[in-house]
């Protein structure tokens, strides 16, 4: 695990006791995250939980499309605000519901109630 100051690493195992304990079981977790702590979560999650997770990345010259399947298959998203635009734009297109982890917001930005069919957590849930 990378070097994190004592803030970012207590937030890093919070967030991987929260995934651990979700009350469904997720089948595959989509990080859409650049961050230290969301890229660790990807090394780290499956030795706590068991659910594999993926990293989905705007690449160029990868077909965008391959990245919304690959969301698609996804029951647990995790999203930093980098890549909310991206997010918006997979949960536009999806039929089922989600739970979506907004990894560095202390509340929920308004436009998450346009996606209403979805679940959306933040760093408050981690405290509740």
């Amino acid at each position: 695990m990378k070097a994190f100051n004592k803030d970012l690493k207590q937030e890093f195992i919070a967030w991987l006791n929260f995934i651990a304990y979700l009350p469904c079981r997720s089948r595959l977790i989509g990080c859409l995250t650049s961050h230290p702590i969301d890229e660790n979560l990807i090394v780290q999650s499956p030795i706590f939980n068991k659910t594999p997770l993926i990293a989905i990345h705007q690449t160029e010259g990868q077909p965008h499309d391959v990245n919304i399947l690959a969301a698609s298959a996804c029951d647990v998203l995790i999203c930093n605000p980098n890549h909310y635009a991206f997010l918006c734009e997979i949960l536009a297109q999806q039929n089922k519901s989600k739970t979506i982890i907004l990894t560095h917001e202390n509340w929920l930005p308004d436009w998450c109630w346009i996606f209403h069919q979805h679940r959306f957590l933040c760093r408050q849930d981690l405290v509740a």
